[in-house]
């Protein structure tokens, strides 16, 4: 029901009383943007008496960078009569911010046998469901267990860095990483141990990476980072050696330390695909020859080989294309 419209024909001495029957915030401006009538939920929730309200105008609710777009809206309510709605932040009484469904409406009131213009604002707090879609979201597009992008949240990105790419004729490159070892450490300490690996090997992907860049986990102990603007092949070169130096070093748990390494498939864009599954594709190439050539390195899917493990290992460098 719309409570404006029950409110349309009654006296204006009569209005106070009604609207504090509602239990949510309401208040009523005239033409000069003062109030002329506050509900005891809009005092309590802006920490002001009733008294002290009536003797303010508008701004003292609406923050002063806000003011002249919110006047304009008032006035244009005045002039048309058509009504308003949209979403607005307010900060409480007490310096809180909370999310507002804001209905702003004309109606008339009864003053000294004349009916007066005013408008009516109705204030319905949604923070809790907008905290609870946003918590939401990003469950659907996030790790549980790490935080990190999940495989659908990196997919959407794929999809924009090549759309972004592909306009601003710029590169990108996938490194597809995966654990070495894991699943020994996995069994041996169960999963606890295994948790602690994927919860700290996150966390030094996100401290390798640019802002700009997305690291994922996509299950299990394999990971997906999207490297932006990479103009040449020696960038993910370098950022495949951060990512497998990151990994190999030891990780505590308990009173002992573990230790795991990485391997790394990379594929660049535009050059090993015009599109994520086909980057993605080649990527894993590129892992599982470096899983065949004994692990703990990086590999472009058979055009360039590196390894980084040390204490007598060679390393395989073939010239990028």
């Amino acid at each position: 029901m719309d409570i404006t419209k029950v409110l349309e024909n009654v006296d204006k001495n009569q209005i106070h009383k009604i609207i504090n029957y509602l239990p949510i915030p309401i208040f009523i401006i005239a033409s000069n943007y003062r109030f002329v009538s506050v509900n005891k939920p809009m005092c309590n929730f802006f920490d002001c008496t009733i008294e002290a309200f009536l003797r303010k105008t508008d701004d003292f609710i609406i923050p002063k960078k806000n003011i002249d777009a919110s006047r304009k809206i008032t006035d244009e309510i005045f002039s048309s009569g058509q009504p308003y709605e949209d979403e607005e932040i307010l900060t409480d009484g007490r310096g809180e911010q909370h999310i507002f469904l804001i209905y702003k409406r004309l109606i008339h009131l009864q003053q000294a046998g004349y009916e007066t213009p005013f408008v009516i604002t109705v204030l319905m707090d949604v923070t809790r469901f907008r905290e609870a879609e946003k918590n939401a979201t990003h469950r659907a597009l996030h790790d549980t267990l790490t935080g990190l992008a999940n495989r659908s949240h990196l997919n959407q990105r794929l999809k924009e860095a090549v759309t972004v790419s592909t306009a601003n004729a710029q590169g990108f490159a996938i490194l597809l990483l995966d654990l070495d070892g894991f699943k020994s450490i996995n069994d041996r300490f169960g999963h606890q141990a295994g948790d602690q690996i994927l919860c700290v090997v996150a966390k030094r992907l996100t401290d390798t990476i640019r802002r700009n860049d997305v690291v994922a986990r996509l299950g299990g102990d394999e990971f997906c980072i999207v490297q932006a603007n990479v103009d040449h092949p020696d960038q993910a070169h370098e950022l495949a050696d951060r990512v497998v130096h990151a990994v190999s070093r030891p990780i505590p748990f308990g009173s002992i330390e573990l230790t795991i390494s990485a391997s790394v498939g990379i594929a660049l864009f535009p050059e090993d695909g015009d599109g994520p599954d086909a980057l993605l594709r080649k990527a894993d190439l590129g892992l599982y020859q470096v899983k065949g050539n004994g692990r703990a390195g990086y590999l472009r899917h058979a055009l360039d080989a590196r390894s980084l493990q040390s204490d007598g290992r060679n390393h395989a460098t073939n010239e990028w294309n």
